[in-house]
């Protein structure tokens, strides 16, 4: 099993209360504090409507460069230097710690990366959403599809390419925008209630075993209390989503087909 190394001459910042260290580059003094405040904000906002993480250690946060790419593992992260220089980067670090509340994919599906970066795409946006606003919520969705839009657009076997078939494809990058605007959708369909229901349902469910996506639907379904066939069909199994979203479909128009 390989680790992360990260030797530099860092400066660190702790939280006892909360169990959270950041190390950080000594120049960067003033967005580690903001990176620390985002971090306790960020925990206590996803434990509120996801539950507590199992086996809930404390965070630590390593400051690495721009251009290594940001990663997470269990309860610490390496987060590049943008998100401690720049306060609208912020998100970066909801990403990395909305991956403590994912399950594990079924080996069938893990590579489609929708267990892990579609579930932390999406999250990023909530609290985004509860601290910044409802508008500012909607731009990031909206960055989402844009970003999906131009590669359907430059690439037709990324529009005709299902979610579930992104692993044999090796297209799981583009969970962090398709993805993450299914289970938008899906949040809609359901409410907020129920999503967050679902999530929590999910991971006590699937804490111990893996998760494919007729289980996903399954649960879902169970939880919501309806069928959501016509969803699942559109959304991860079939296309027609891909031109919902290249098509500029609003949100309020796509909730009303399901």
């Amino acid at each position: 099993m390989a680790n992360d190394l990260a030797v530099a001459k860092f400066s660190n910042l702790n939280d006892p209360l909360n169990k959270l260290l950041v190390c950080y580059q000594s120049d960067d003094s003033l967005g580690a504090k903001r990176v620390l405040g985002g971090a306790r904000e960020v925990i206590n906002f996803y434990s509120g409507i996801f539950g507590r993480p199992k086996h809930y250690q404390g965070y630590t946060v390593i400051e690495i460069p721009d251009g290594w790419g940001s990663q997470a593992s269990h309860f610490y992260f390496l987060q590049t230097a943008a998100a401690f220089k720049e306060s609208s980067r912020i998100g970066e670090v909801y990403h990395e710690i909305g991956h403590s509340w994912n399950v594990t994919a079924s080996p069938s599906v893990k590579r489609c990366r929708y267990f892990d970066e579609a579930f932390a795409s999406y999250f990023e946006s909530l609290p985004i959403r509860r601290f910044e606003g409802e508008q500012r919520f909607k731009e990031e969705m909206e960055k989402s599809r844009t970003a999906f839009v131009r590669w359907a657009k430059n690439d037709q076997k990324v529009f005709e390419t299902p979610i579930a078939e992104y692993g044999k494809e090796e297209l799981g990058r583009h969970s962090y925008t398709k993805g993450s605007w299914s289970l938008y959708v899906l949040n809609q369909i359901v409410g907020d209630e129920r999503f967050a229901l679902i999530v929590r349902t999910m991971i006590a469910e699937f804490g111990d075993k893996a998760i494919d996506f007729a289980g996903f639907q399954t649960m879902s379904e169970r939880i919501s209390k309806r069928s959501l066939k016509k969803f699942f069909d559109e959304w991860i199994y079939g296309t027609e989503s891909s031109k919902l979203l290249v098509d500029s479909a609003p949100i309020i128009n796509i909730v009303k087909r399901y």
